[in-house]
């Protein structure tokens, strides 16, 4: 009869001894569970802190009312400034953004706006804004790039083009082998050719056959040593007629000094040279006029001599008795 309270009780404190080791398993593994959470979190923001402290372009961390929290080094370089200088102002304050009638601030991707330093100076800036929810944190992150530099470089590559496609003088531009890439206008205009047609061959298809190939040969081991060629050429229109042009091949060079492409700069000459024939002609009229007045004028000094000697003899004879 004692043995079955013993039985029971040994089984109740095993049960107990069970539940607390369970209890306790359940615990370490909630434990375990919620340090990975927060390691993986803590690692998460580091990783997150390296790519803004990284990051080119200015970025900055707002709640959602838009009052400043945080700004990487690429910010506090753009602005010249600190931290504190930043946080707790709107982001309004700094760029040309407006909330809404809640207070929030639109999502942006790639936008242009003007953005101006603490000195009240101004500068356009292309805008991304992202709204981002977590467990503890509510706002918007503001991505920021100076395009001042950009846009300069726009404009000055806008005005060159322009003065190329707006050049008299052909342009074209060869890859290092030789391979049309571009060509403006003028060159079009000259040649007959489209762009179309040109892009993709070599000016060998203009070929005029009034050279032989040791002139080309002269001509590519020049350029592709890095030189300059300047000379006279004769090529062929699309039409197949010929015309003159002074041509002018450049090598363009990249870091390394290694040949990428080459420049060619030509400037026909059918009307310079059909003026020149002009004025040779004008010449040889002109010094036929000299010759011919040189001879009227000679002649008209021996019709001088005779006319007064027939008008001596003339008297003469008058003066003759009968």
């Amino acid at each position: 009869s004692l043995i079955k309270p013993l039985k029971k009780d040994i089984l109740l404190k095993t049960i107990n001894i069970f539940l607390v080791i369970l209890l306790i398993t359940v615990s370490l593994v909630s434990i375990r569970a919620r340090f990975i959470r927060m390691n993986l979190k803590l690692k998460e923001s580091v990783i997150k802190s390296a790519i803004q402290d990284s990051a080119f372009e200015a970025i900055f961390t707002s709640d959602e009312k838009g009052y400043v929290t945080d700004a990487n080094p690429a910010a506090l370089k753009e602005w010249d400034a600190t931290i504190e200088s930043f946080v707790g102002k709107s982001v309004s304050t700094f760029i040309s953004v407006s909330a809404d009638e809640s207070g929030v601030f639109p999502q942006m991707n790639n936008e242009e706006v003007e953005a101006k330093y603490f000195d009240e100076t101004s500068f356009t800036a292309e805008i991304s804004i992202s709204h981002f929810v977590s467990n503890d944190f509510k706002g918007f992150t503001v991505f920021l790039r100076n395009i001042d530099e950009k846009k300069r470089l726009h404009a000055e590559h806008l005005k060159l083009s322009k003065a190329v496609e707006h050049a008299n003088e052909s342009i074209l531009l060869t890859n290092s082998h030789g391979i049309i890439e571009y060509v403006n206008p003028a060159f079009e205009r000259i040649s007959g050719y489209t762009a179309k047609e040109l892009i993709g061959n070599t000016p060998a298809m203009m070929k005029s056959g009034k050279h032989d190939e040791s002139f080309y040969r002269q001509l590519w081991e020049t350029i592709s040593s890095g030189y300059p060629w300047k000379g006279n050429i004769v090529d062929r229109r699309k039409d197949g007629s010929f015309f003159p042009s002074r041509l002018t091949i450049s090598p363009i060079k990249n870091e390394t000094g290694e040949v990428t492409h080459y420049v060619g700069f030509q400037e026909d000459l059918t009307e310079m040279e059909e003026l020149e024939r002009q004025f040779q002609q004008a010449q040889k009229m002109e010094a036929l006029g000299t010759l011919v007045g040189g001879i009227a004028h000679d002649f008209n000094n021996s019709l001088a001599g005779i006319t007064g000697n027939i008008y001596l003899v003339k008297k003469d004879v008058k003066n003759m008795p009968n």
